[in-house]
């Protein structure tokens, strides 16, 4: 049945098949280089903090640049037809292929780390430079940190909702070095939802948080759930990738055995 399938669809096909590759390699490439450039950017925290996301962005890009080159390469193999460029580029597609799902599999199995490895360099970020002024990294971190706290309505980089990391900060050292101890400050006020003495002078972060004064939510998590969006976006980008590869490698071999005979390939 395959045999009798008309000249034109072993000519059609395979250019519509290829120039998807060609389309996805374009996607990838940006959505990678895109993704990379935010995770350069030190107003991002995710990107301040690398937690993964650029070597994620890194990774699309290369599976964009092999999609291109499959896409051009099996659109010259069309057109040419001759066979061994068809045996080529299955063995392309088979490396490619294998390549992708290591890569599935290696990002799933590391992605439980990458969180643990970036709460805990948020956090060391945290003593380090929150409130250090004497530095300009100190400074630039603060300032992103007040204006994220602000914009997303969240408070504290712990990751645990009743513990509040900035006692353990330059920033609570230094506003507190002329209080008494009945005048204690524990919270920036980029963490209130309104500048009330029970959010500055909170003793229980958990307990502000219930009773509104704080804001609600731990600004990890926030973070997380971007995280685990590229961590998302990137499986199914590896997923889709594999697809098309398995598709094209069963095309190919269903052409080289039904398909016409090219006059090159009768030459040979």
């Amino acid at each position: 049945m395959l045999s009798r399938l008309p000249p034109l669809f072993w000519r059609i096909f395979p250019l519509v098949l290829y120039g998807s590759f060609i389309v996805s390699g374009i996607v990838l490439i940006a959505s990678g280089a895109v993704r990379a450039k935010r995770v350069s950017n030190k107003d991002d925290l995710l990107g301040y903090a690398e937690v993964g996301s650029y070597a994620k962005g890194v990774t699309s890009i290369g599976l964009g640049l092999a999609d291109l080159l499959l896409g051009i390469a099996g659109i010259a193999t069309t057109l040419l037809g001759y066979r061994w460029m068809y045996f080529a580029l299955m063995a392309a597609l088979l490396l490619t292929l294998l390549s992708s799902i290591i890569t599935y599999y290696g990002i799933r199995l590391n992605a439980v780390e990458d969180v643990k490895e970036t709460r805990n360099t948020i956090r060391e970020m945290m003593i380090k430079f929150y409130g250090n002024n004497s530095i300009s990294d100190g400074r630039e971190f603060t300032e992103m940190i007040n204006t994220m706290q602000s914009d997303r309505s969240c408070c504290g980089l712990s990751g645990v909702e009743k513990e509040n990391i900035f006692l353990v900060t330059p920033w609570h050292r230094l506003i507190n070095v002329n209080n008494n101890a009945k005048h204690v400050i524990t919270l920036p006020d980029s963490c209130c939802t309104s500048h009330v003495d029970e959010c500055r002078f909170a003793k229980d972060i958990k307990a502000a948080r219930e009773a509104g004064f704080v804001h609600n939510e731990d600004c990890l998590y926030s973070l997380f759930k971007a995280f685990d969006g590229y961590l998302l976006l990137m499986l199914i980008e590896v997923f889709l990738c594999s697809i098309m590869h398995l598709i094209t490698l069963v095309y190919i071999a269903v052409y080289l055995k039904f398909g016409p005979e090219s006059s090159s390939t009768a030459s040979e």
